[in-house]
């Protein structure tokens, strides 16, 4: 790579704000050799790094039919805010934490495995 064209793009990344660096981060693989080194430079030189983006799981209601037994995908715990997923060893401990919660007013959801 040209000096001209390295510093063109590190002029480019440091106007950059550190959102945007780490989004590029995460498609580093779509840039240039060039775009690629001196993008790691600009994260190196604000101690940013770049951890791969975790998508929100949505499930709309009207996709969910009633019989539906709501299994999850697997790893969907790692996408729940830490403590709002318990697992009990029984359905009828999990279905009477689900109403003690509603009657605190908490909303939640109890998922029972298929056939209970």
């Amino acid at each position: 790579m040209d000096s001209e064209q390295y510093s063109e793009l590190a002029r480019l990344y440091a106007e950059y704000g550190d959102d945007e660096l780490i989004a590029l981060g995460r498609q580093v693989g779509d840039l240039t050799e060039a775009a690629q080194e001196v993008l790691k430079g600009e994260l190196a030189r604000r101690r940013l790094s770049v951890s791969p983006e975790v998508k929100e799981l949505v499930v709309e209601e009207d996709e969910v039919e009633e019989e539906d037994d709501r299994l999850l995908p697997s790893g969907f715990g790692r996408l729940a805010p830490e403590g709002c997923i318990k697992e009990f060893a029984d359905s009828e401990d999990a279905l009477a934490a689900g109403e003690m919660l509603r009657a605190e007013g908490i909303e939640c959801e109890v998922m029972l495995p298929s056939g209970s």
